[in-house]
């Protein structure tokens, strides 16, 4: 980078000195390897406490219902907050976000990496928040202080779980993501498809580079379906008849599965 911008500027290689020579940022190494890591938000509080009783009211509804999709739908918070009313498909036959690169105008955004482009069922209580908030979340959008300003208010007011016997990590909101996997694992569900689910990279997760189709977006709202906590008025069905209904959705398309 140095020396291509020496070129640009046609500087006299004589007089070119890269100050950066030889310089390196030493990485602190722990005992106990990461202690950053983010540990899963447990089930029940993320079922009872966040969803059902809805704690983050307490800062501001926009807080809590981008809190509450994030949580079952597996997003990072930014996935949430930011997107523009442009993407949120609320009248489609299945209601869902769509998380993509916006490179131009008031709603530009970038994404982690391209598999984080990627539709977002929604579905229960996710379904019920973003109705609250069909143009988005305007007071959020854009900045970056969210799950600092959450984090805060949790940690503040006692309202974060207590923490496993002889574990000294902490909680934090964005743990909700490692929950999401954590509940796709006791769904049975295999590995590729949670990566689709969380904009993982597919072709890392099969060790090579990735062919075929897209997850369907009637598969994805089976998937969903099978790890979204159930509302008043919305009850998921039996994991073994999505699994099937997942079979007959292949079966229409022409795939022989048995």
């Amino acid at each position: 980078m140095i020396d291509a911008h020496f070129e640009d500027i046609r500087l006299p290689k004589p007089k070119r000195i890269n100050v950066f020579n030889n310089m390196r940022v030493e990485k602190l190494a722990h005992e106990d390897g990461d202690e950053r890591k983010k540990l899963p938000l447990p089930e029940l509080w993320i079922k009872n406490r966040l969803v059902r009783d809805r704690i983050l009211e307490g800062v501001d509804q926009e807080a809590s219902d981008i809190a509450i999709i994030a949580a079952i739908c597996g997003c990072r918070a930014s996935e949430i907050y930011d997107v523009p009313e442009a993407d949120i498909h609320l009248d489609h036959p299945i209601p869902h976000l769509m998380h993509r690169i916006v490179q131009e105008g008031p709603d530009r955004r970038e994404l982690k990496g391209p598999s984080s482009k990627r539709m977002v069922i929604l579905l229960g209580a996710a379904l019920e928040a973003m109705l609250r908030h069909p143009k988005g979340f305007n007071k959020y959008r854009g900045k970056a202080s969210y799950s600092g300003y959450v984090n805060g208010f949790l940690r503040d007011n006692d309202l974060f779980p207590s923490l496993p016997e002889g574990n000294e990590g902490r909680y934090v909101i964005s743990g909700t993501r490692h929950s999401f996997e954590d509940r796709m694992i006791k769904a049975r569900i295999p590995n590729e498809e949670r990566a689709y689910l969380m904009g993982h990279s597919i072709g890392r997760v099969r060790g090579r580079p990735v062919y075929g189709s897209d997850l369907d977006i009637r598969v994805r709202a089976l998937l969903q379906e099978m790890i979204t906590f159930e509302t008043q008025d919305w009850k998921p069905r039996p994991v073994n008849v999505l699994w099937e209904e997942i079979d007959r959705v292949f079966e229409a398309d022409g795939y022989r599965l048995n």
